[in-house]
């Protein structure tokens, strides 16, 4: 799928906020169904994967998690446009990694 970039004066403009939320929400939708999958496993194991799933996601496929690739959009760093890198990608989702672990850790605590 080919991405979309839109150039305003040479400049690169966002995505809109609702095929962001869009592409995120595919993101989580996919994190809690490794979290699912993987809790019958073992338990830990389970939001080990989910957390690393959340963090790495934008840093898989050249800038492009899976909810982004479906949408059309793509991660790049602002001044030098190139993908999102691993780091970059923890970075910008530590606050996703912090959501997914306690959603986790309290999905489990209401059904036990």
């Amino acid at each position: 799928m080919k991405v979309n970039e839109r150039y305003i004066l040479g400049l690169k403009i966002k995505a809109p906020p609702l095929n962001r939320y869009f592409a995120k929400l595919i993101d989580l939708a996919i994190t809690y169904f490794l979290f699912i999958l993987f809790s019958f496993i073992w338990y830990p194991i389970a939001i080990f994967i989910a957390i690393c799933f959340v963090l790495f996601c934008d840093a898989l496929s050249d800038g492009q998690s899976i909810g982004k690739k479906i949408i059309g959009l793509r991660v790049i760093h602002r001044i030098t446009t190139h993908p999102c890198t691993l780091l970059e990608s923890i970075t910008r989702n530590i606050p996703f990694g912090c959501f997914v672990l306690f959603s986790c850790l309290f999905f489990w605590g209401w059904i036990l």
